[in-house]
């Protein structure tokens, strides 16, 4: 879902994703809505991406910026963007940043969070016992 106008109507319709969204914005230190404002002014999410990733990999994601697709949504300056991808599953999964360890995904509600420029990848599945079924993420992406 791309532009603020359909994320923020997303999160009126969707309490479960404006809650999950304000624990996100505190995590990240952003401001809070006021009562009736989906987003404040500011650092806002102006796209989303629901991922649902399994084992044959057509929705894990080989090096790649996200900074391209907020650009589009009406970002202005690249270092100003931030990803952050939300884990709804208990199955295992895990991403790479350029230049970093790779991150695991261990539990529901694990987040990492990153600057929207960085090149990143999906890790393979494993093929244990908790790295099967299916994944579920969300992807938001400030600017």
């Amino acid at each position: 879902m791309h532009g603020q106008q359909y994320v923020n109507k997303l999160l009126k319709e969707e309490p479960l994703l404006s809650e999950l969204v304000q624990d996100v914005r505190k995590k990240l230190g952003l401001p809070q809505p006021r009562k009736g404002v989906m987003q404040p002014a500011g650092k806002s999410i102006l796209a989303l991406h629901f991922l649902c990733q399994d084992e044959t990999q057509q929705s894990s994601f080989s090096w790649h910026a996200d900074d391209e697709d907020i650009r589009q949504c009406g970002a202005a300056r690249r270092y100003d963007m931030t990803t952050v991808i939300v884990n709804f599953s208990d199955a295992i999964s895990g991403m790479r940043v350029w230049g970093m360890q790779p991150v695991l995904y261990l539990y529901r509600g694990h987040a990492v969070a990153f600057p929207g420029s960085a090149l990143h990848e999906s890790l393979p599945r494993a093929r244990t016992a908790r790295a099967q079924g299916v994944v579920r993420k969300v992807a938001l992406f400030f600017g």
